[in-house]
């Protein structure tokens, strides 16, 4: 539990808040150039795993809902999936107004390809941190995520694997 004696100043917290999306950004940046050897960027990338994770057949609102992002969104990028020969479309049996993902072969393939690619580039991002200090930072991130959907401003939404 926190107290007030305990709580960083508001310089820490600025540095925590420019820390992390300095982070995030590097993060993203060498994730992208390391897809883009796969012809990907994060964007198409992550609906391909997103897909094989939740299940083929998955409903395309339920992969826009794990992605945070609107479905208009995940449209396009879907279409570009389909146009590329990695994923298909098909009318929910249980709702013909809903839309199922279905990844085809060469889909597969490249998710494999992607996960191969991702555990490497996690393994060097985060050679040298300890289990105690990933379970810490794990921790850290929950609560400025919990505090972060608390004031409304956010969905919130993710995976809850912090694999």
């Amino acid at each position: 539990m926190t107290t007030k004696s305990n709580q960083p100043s508001d310089a820490t917290r600025m540095a925590m808040s420019q820390g992390l999306l300095h982070m995030a950004r590097a993060y993203r940046s060498a994730a992208d150039q390391l897809l883009a050897e796969l012809g990907m960027s994060q964007a198409t990338a992550w609906p391909i795993v997103t897909i094989r994770r939740l299940g083929e057949g998955v409903r395309q609102k339920d992969i826009a809902e794990e992605l945070g992002i609107e479905a208009p969104s995940l449209v396009r990028l879907l279409d570009q999936l389909e146009a590329s020969g990695l994923a298909v479309r098909k009318l929910d049996p249980e709702d013909g107004r809903s839309k199922t993902l279905y990844l085809t072969d060469a889909g597969r393939r490249i998710a494999n390809e992607i996960d191969e690619r991702l555990l490497g580039f996690r393994r060097m991002v985060f050679n040298g941190v300890s289990k105690e200090d990933a379970d810490a930072f794990l921790r850290v991130l929950d609560t400025i995520r919990n505090s972060t959907c608390a004031t409304g401003r956010s969905s919130g939404k993710h995976s809850g694997n912090h694999k």
